[in-house]
């Protein structure tokens, strides 16, 4: 907490999803900055057509996401996990009840008919899919730090304190090109 204001920053988990031409849904779990102004205005800004939307599908769940798919950080890729495909969806009402009420779920989101949507998933009995851009908490700023900002800067923290570069491990992009 900030300023008396709660930073929607840490650990937002959210899933994200793409309806196919045979109207089967595939989703995958993302695990950090899952808020629309994070995950939401990420693929508003980067993955904006079915092509590149798609691409995010394929190397399973991911930590975060970023600008490029090179930037994402996909669990079975970057982390030497197995990969935990996506999840495939019947149809769109299948869909739409098989992530509702999850708790460990704050948003979902779909790309469908062009366009990203998104639903908060407060003890929903089924979601409710807006556009991103019309989400009640989105603003189109980029709020405060990032998860993986956060992380970077523990990081540089601890290397303050005394600790050696070669004890520390952390999730970024700097790690993950040392692991490939």
């Amino acid at each position: 907490i900030l300023n008396n204001k709660k930073e929607e920053n840490m650990s937002t988990r959210s899933n994200i999803a793409i309806q196919k031409p045979d109207g089967t849904i595939l989703s995958i779990y993302v695990h950090s900055d899952g808020y629309p102004d994070g995950v939401g205005q990420c693929l508003i800004d980067n993955f904006k057509t079915y092509i590149s939307a798609e691409k995010l599908f394929r190397y399973g769940d991911a930590s975060y996401l970023g600008s490029t798919l090179k930037e994402c950080s996909f669990y079975g890729r970057d982390w030497q996990r197995d990969i935990d495909p996506a999840t495939v969806h019947k149809n769109f009402e299948s869909f739409k009840t098989h992530y509702a009420g999850d708790v460990f779920i704050e948003f979902v989101y779909l790309y469908k008919d062009g366009q990203w949507l998104v639903s908060d998933n407060y003890s929903k009995p089924e979601l409710e899919f807006v556009p991103v851009t019309e989400h009640k908490d989105y603003s189109g700023e980029h709020k405060g730090m990032t998860e993986v900002e956060m992380i970077s800067q523990i990081g540089n923290a601890l290397k303050g304190a005394g600790f050696k570069k070669e004890d520390i491990s952390m999730q970024s992009w700097e790690t993950k090109k040392k692991l490939n």
